[in-house]
C-alpha cells in the first residue's frame, strides 16, 4: 500500500459557507477547516467537495496569492466574477492590484514587482493607487 501525503498549499473561502477549503499544490480540495491558517482566496463560486479539483482560474489565483504571501505577507485576496483582486502593502499604503486569471504566477508577480520598483525609481507625481495587470500593457492609476 502506498500512502501519498499531500501538503496544504492555500485555502479557499466560499462566500456561501462558513468553511475554508484546504487545497494542495495541484488544486485539489484536501479537506475543510473553520480556521483560516493559510493564504486564503475568497470566492463567490460554488463550493467543491473533498478530492474535487478547483477550476483552473481559481487555482492560478491561489498560486498568485501564495507568492504574494511570500513577498508581502498578504494573507487574503478576493476572486469574484473571474477576477483576482488584492490590496498590496506598498510604501506605507495599499495598492489595489487586479490580476489576470491565466498565466504563470511567477511571471505575473515579476511584472508587479517591476512596476512597483519603476514607480519608486521614476518618482511618479502621485502615489500609485491601482494596478491592473490583465492587459498586455498594465493600467496604472
Amino acid at each position: 500500500t502506498i500512502i501519498n501525503l499531500k501538503k496544504p498549499f492555500a485555502m479557499i473561502s466560499w462566500e456561501k459557507t462558513d468553511l475554508f477549503g484546504i487545497i494542495d499544490d495541484n488544486g485539489y480540495i484536501l479537506g475543510y477547516s473553520k480556521d483560516n491558517v493559510l493564504p486564503t482566496v475568497t470566492t463567490d463560486s460554488d463550493p467543491k467537495n473533498i478530492s474535487e479539483k478547483l477550476d483552473n482560474n481559481l487555482y492560478v489565483s491561489a498560486g498568485i496569492l501564495v507568492k504574494l504571501f511570500e513577498l508581502y505577507s498578504l494573507k487574503t485576496a478576493s476572486y469574484k466574477e473571474g477576477v483576482l483582486r488584492a490590496d498590496i502593502p506598498y510604501q506605507g499604503k495599499e495598492v489595489k492590484v487586479i490580476f489576470p486569471h491565466t498565466g504563470e504566477a511567477d511571471a505575473i508577480i515579476s511584472s508587479l514587482q517591476l512596476i512597483l520598483s519603476q514607480s519608486t525609481i521614476n518618482k511618479l507625481g502621485h502615489p500609485i493607487t491601482q494596478i491592473d495587470l490583465r492587459f498586455k500593457n498594465p493600467v496604472i492609476n
